[in-house]
């Protein structure tokens, strides 16, 4: 510092700023074990970019995956049987009807383009409806394997209230009814407990 003082003609002075209390959220409750993909598309509601769906077999040694945007895991046998253009139908977790075409298979990997949005739980069924432009009766339905639960956020807009605690209770976001009424608003725990003393 004198040097500087020194090289400038003048004085200087040193700011430090001094750590504080840290403001601290606690954690959140995880959320449902979903698989989420939806396409980009422009102003006027038009698909600019499917999206890019890899399905892989389970039990296998991981492979390099191609950049996806969602990666479904299945039984080895099943997904080995898939070929280039079946059709692959499937009711989402909104009771959406949808379909998979086979567009291209790396490895053990089968891929995918498709231009619905579309939620995929453990719970969903998946059975090849077209092999080779024939249509395929009573195939086997098959679920995907290891869906993981995705991480939870609390979504607030002005207005909205947010209960803060001094438990240590996991966060969650307001809960509404169909309707939209309001049920319960949005906690979340503050590990700074001197923020709560009157």
């Amino acid at each position: 510092m004198q040097r500087a003082e020194h090289e400038l003609g003048r004085k200087c002075i040193v700011l430090m700023d001094l750590g504080g209390p840290k403001l601290r959220t606690g954690p959140l409750e995880p959320g449902p074990a979903v698989v989420k993909w939806k396409p980009v598309r422009n102003s006027l509601g038009k698909v600019v970019t499917p999206t890019l769906i890899c399905i892989q077999p389970g039990g296998q040694a991981a492979e390099p995956l191609p950049p996806a945007d969602a990666v479904l895991t299945f039984p080895t046998a099943w997904v080995e049987k898939l070929c280039k253009g079946d059709l692959v139908k499937f009711f989402d977790a909104r009771g959406a009807k949808r379909w998979l075409r086979i567009t291209a298979l790396v490895g053990t990997t089968r891929l995918d383009e498709t231009e619905q949005t579309a939620y995929i739980t453990s719970d969903t069924s998946f059975r090849v409806v077209e092999r080779n432009e024939t249509k395929v009766q009573h195939a086997r339905k098959v679920q995907p394997i290891g869906i993981v639960q995705i991480m939870q956020e609390i979504p607030l807009k002005q207005g909205d209230q947010l209960i803060l605690t001094a438990h240590d209770e996991p966060g969650k976001p307001a809960s509404y009814t169909a309707n939209g009424q309001l049920l319960a608003p949005a906690r979340i725990s503050c590990t700074y407990q001197k923020s709560f003393r009157a």
